[in-house]
């Protein structure tokens, strides 16, 4: 059994206040090496802690990890806010990345959702994996769709039918 955050019983996600630190230059994220890994729609990822330190996107679990103690790659020393905005979280890390989407139409969107499984190594007793975003665009058009039932529309909720602005952030539960 692992422990759990009170505040994600209802939905699966709260969403945090708006990100107050310092601005994140444009130029952090976007000069950074992505991979062109495929999650999930068009993405590529920038890897900036990986369970061994390389560039790659692979769950830990491949590497026989579970999701935490992550290792800094090279892209970190390109982007020092983002590595302290992860740092100040306060906790254990596995995976920080910059996740590059392409636009999806709602109908590819629900095609590419899928169910993470970040415990799948944690030991029982510890704190539950959770993942954190930190929306650095501000797109008025983009929003994040969540379901607690990937094939049950009644269980969606977009994150939450307003525009995700840059800064705003949000903590998700995953499964």
């Amino acid at each position: 059994m692992h422990l759990k955050l009170y505040a994600l019983t209802e939905k699966g996600f709260v969403v945090l206040r708006d990100y107050e630190g310092p601005p994140i230059p444009k130029e952090e994220w976007m000069s950074l090496e992505y991979m062109d890994w495929k999650s999930g729609g068009d993405t590529n990822f920038a890897p900036i802690a990986s369970a061994l330190g390389e560039m790659e996107c692979a769950g830990f679990w491949d590497h026989g990890k579970p999701d935490k103690d992550g290792i800094w790659t090279k892209n970190a020393s390109i982007c020092p806010t983002l590595v302290q905005w992860a740092k100040n979280v306060g906790a254990n890390f596995g995976r920080v990345r910059i996740i590059k989407l392409n636009p999806n139409t709602y109908e590819e969107t629900v095609h590419n959702l899928h169910l993470d499984d970040n415990n799948r190594l944690n030991p029982d007793g510890e704190g539950w994996v959770v993942r954190a975003w930190l929306e650095l665009s501000d797109d008025p058009n983009s929003y994040m769709i969540l379901r607690e039932d990937k094939d049950d529309p009644s269980t969606e909720s977009r994150k939450c039918s307003w525009a995700t602005p840059e800064s705003s952030q949000s903590i998700h539960l995953m499964r």
